[in-house]
């Protein structure tokens, strides 16, 4: 299992690089399972918040 704590940049294009850097680096972990907690700074309802990582 992977854990994984962030907080987000304020900044929109920011933030959006390090989701993606966050996605890429937990997709990239050997495991089944992995938990991403933060303040993300984004609404509950933003699409990019229920993007699971590529695992291939």
């Amino acid at each position: 299992m992977s854990v994984a704590s962030c907080h987000p940049s304020l900044q929109k294009d920011e933030r959006y690089a390090q989701g993606r850097m966050l996605l890429d680096r937990i997709g990239a972990v050997d495991g089944e399972h992995a938990v991403v907690c933060g303040d993300l700074n984004e609404h509950p309802t933003c699409r990019r918040r229920h993007r699971p990582p590529d695992r291939g």
